[in-house]
């Protein structure tokens, strides 16, 4: 009996953790192209991989609620920007779960992305800047969850504890 329960008890953990991390097949999309140059998005364990002419990024943040990414530039002179965005952190998909487009501010203003790629992991896009700009907005339909792996852990060891309470409670019980 207490085999059987164990074996239950994995099978659980193992299943409530493929559904409370379905992010943990992105682990390997972390790593950045030798070309890109690299930053930290601010409040996740995500990075975002970027080429620039014309200025520097300084910051990346992700406003889930908003559903955008904010990356903050230092721009120089008139130039480029590409991203390659991790779909786990932001993306943008249509009601029939399909692509769809970014919504891209620049300082407020909309823009075209020059050009647009993807695959299973990352979402490319590249737009121009002009000198002085300094915050590109991306606007997605899903972000990164608000709610940490901690919350996850912790939903994990609460059914796990509840599970082990009821067989402990039916053996006890004879029921």
């Amino acid at each position: 009996m207490r085999k059987y329960m164990v074996c239950s008890i994995l099978v659980l953990m193992i299943i409530f953790t493929g559904l409370i991390f379905p992010d943990l097949k992105y682990a390997n999309a972390q790593q950045a192209l030798p070309s890109y140059n690299t930053i930290p998005v601010d409040g996740t364990k995500f990075s975002l991989n970027y080429t620039i002419n014309g200025g520097s990024v300084t910051d990346a943040t992700i406003q889930a609620q908003a559903k955008s990414l904010i990356v903050s530039i230092n721009s120089t002179k008139d130039g480029t920007v590409t991203f390659q965005i991790p779909r786990a952190l932001i993306d943008a998909k249509s009601s029939s779960g399909q692509d769809d487009l970014f919504l891209i501010l620049i300082d407020g203003a909309e823009v075209q992305p020059q050009s647009e790629s993807s695959n299973a992991d990352y979402r490319t896009l590249s737009t121009s800047f002009f000198q002085g700009e300094r915050s590109i907005e991306i606007i997605g339909t899903q972000a990164v969850p608000e709610f940490g792996p901690i919350v996850s852990i912790v939903f994990s060891i609460a059914v796990a504890s509840i599970i082990i309470v009821s067989f402990r409670v039916r053996y006890n019980s004879g029921i």
